[in-house]
């Protein structure tokens, strides 16, 4: 059973408090939640998650006479929320304070002692200091949490609860109202629902092209989060965290005759620089896409450290088909996709798995570097050594031409030149309207290298089988998740390389034939209502 104790944190003392946690818990998670206090006697408040929301007051029979009975009849979806706040605003008015809190949460899941955080821009911040022990006495608890309490005891002043907090801010208007137009929420909590991809920001019948159009990829408030938590950089191409590893992770890599190269794929995750122990307890899913020679005749499972599965497919069916039974098979909630022709320079997993344990609802996505398949620089040997950062100055994310012929979802009347990256501030100032090309946002999203949390695919279920050959398939990932509220953020600090080979699904007419019908049915489904 979690026990936990509540304490206020002396003001002066967080940044300091914060620093020292770090260093004896590692990097803790974050997310987001807001609370509007509505101005009544009954202390009525509101909770918004990125998972639920909920109300409570002070005296509950009360509130549940004024609005309850009309508010649980709206329903228990987070698309509802909007209503669920008009109705407490017409019991209670449109006045109140809306609180940002900040959760960061440390625990140390060998000793199940940890301490949460709660930073609030309208209260006092709380420290809650719990123990769910997993195997230890219990008198082994106690004392782990009286060490851990003498040592904050400088920094935070005893509460009984986070209620205690006081609130500090001036009321607000929560929504605002006109005669003739549909009620408006505060940009506050717009701001706040758009940064966790709450959809309830997508009105009834909007499709996926208006928003692509609405989409802001801002992450930047992300950026002081994770330098606080690591001491490093998200946009750092040199700063690896190198601690002790946080969160196993499940790897998917489909597999379509791919023989000469998935050797070469598999020692480079095998060579990671990167706890054995650790390594031991992520897992390998190899979708074999019915291959005209199994997987399994080439690969030795008993050679790497992680836990490698393969699942064989009598046909095959596409690599989305592939990606969404790996998922299915999965364990972790950390999810990387790979092809089976790519090398990860050396510290690939520890960058993308210490991003994913800190924020959430973002996919990743690092670069590549196209290099022959004899290149003796990737070879075994120079593998198991560890391989570097790759130079991916020719990833089309970078650098590019497009020319007046080129086939997409936006037509082209000229050749054009761009370096994307730059020209966008590293995707944050990637917005909706903003077309390179026949590339948008969606399109920064490539098959050979990406990874979210499962959550975000449970979500957005960013696979199809509508896509048959080659093309297309990776922009219908990127435009399910970004409708879903994801952040697409670059990893500069590791790379892959690519293989290069001879075409798997045809000759090159054939590949841009089946290409240009991919084409045809992403800009069916841009014009289409999104759906989850």
């Amino acid at each position: 059973m979690i026990k936990k104790r509540s304490f206020l944190v002396i003001a002066k003392c967080l940044s300091p408090l914060m620093k020292d946690l770090v260093v004896d818990f590692g990097v803790a998670t974050y997310r987001e939640e807001l609370v509007i206090h509505f101005l009544s006697e009954y202390q009525i408040r509101m909770t918004i998650t990125e998972k639920y929301f909920s109300w409570a007051s002070s005296e509950n029979d009360k509130g549940e006479k004024f609005c309850g009975k009309e508010f649980n009849s709206i329903g228990p979806g987070i698309s509802c929320l909007k209503e669920k706040i008009l109705v407490l605003c017409d019991a209670w008015g449109d006045a109140g304070v809306i609180s940002l809190t900040k959760v960061y949460r440390f625990q140390n899941n060998k000793t199940g002692l940890g301490v949460e955080i709660r930073q609030s821009t309208a209260m006092d911040s709380v420290l809650s200091i719990f123990f769910d022990p997993p195997n230890q006495t219990a008198e082994k608890s106690v004392k782990d949490y009286a060490l851990l309490r003498r040592k904050l005891s400088s920094n935070i002043k005893p509460c009984s609860s986070q209620k205690e907090a006081t609130i500090t801010a001036n009321s607000e208007d929560i929504v605002y109202r006109n005669i003739c137009d549909e009620p408006l929420l505060s940009s506050k909590i717009l701001g706040f629902c758009h940064r966790n991809g709450i959809s309830m920001t997508v009105e009834n019948g909007q499709t996926y092209r208006e928003a692509m159009l609405n989409k802001d990829n801002d992450y930047g408030h992300y950026e002081s989060v994770f330098q606080l938590l690591t001491n490093i950089n998200l946009l750092s191409a040199n700063d690896h965290y190198q601690e002790e590893a946080i969160e196993p992770v499940s790897i998917i890599i489909p597999f379509f005759n791919s023989e000469s190269s998935i050797l070469k794929t598999l020692s480079s995750i095998e060579n990671q620089k990167i706890n054995k122990t650790f390594l031991a307890n992520c897992e390998v899913i190899l979708i074999d896409d019915g291959s005209r020679l199994a997987v399994s005749e080439t690969v030795e499972i008993d050679l790497y450290s992680f836990d490698l599965i393969i699942v064989r497919l009598e046909e095959n069916c596409g690599v989305s088909n592939a990606r969404s039974i790996g998922v299915a098979q999965s364990s972790y909630e950390i999810l990387i996709f790979l092809d089976s022709d790519v090398i990860l320079s050396e510290f690939y997993l520890m960058d993308h798995i210490v991003r994913h344990h800190v924020l959430h609802n973002i996919v990743l996505v690092s670069f590549k570097k196209n290099v022959h398949r004899t290149d003796p620089l990737l070879s075994i040997a120079a593998i198991q050594r560890g391989i570097r950062n790759p130079d991916c100055l020719s990833d089309l994310r970078i650098a590019t031409t497009i020319t007046a012929s080129a086939v997409g979802s936006y037509d082209v009347d000229k050749s054009l030149q761009f370096n994307i990256l730059e020209e966008t501030n590293f995707f944050k100032n990637f917005h909706g309207s903003r077309i390179f090309g026949v590339y948008d946002l969606s399109c920064m999203v490539t098959g050979h290298n990406f990874s979210c949390n499962k959550n975000l695919i449970d979500k957005a279920a960013p696979f199809s089988n509508q896509f048959k050959g080659w093309g297309m398939e990776d922009v219908y990932f990127g435009l399910k998740t970004i409708a879903a509220g994801a952040y697409i953020i670059p990893v500069l600090s590791s790379g892959v390389y690519h293989i290069k080979h001879t075409s798997r699904t045809g000759t090159e007419d054939q590949k841009q034939s089946q290409y240009k019908r991919n084409v045809k049915i992403i800009n069916q489904i841009l014009d289409t209502p999104i759906s989850f």
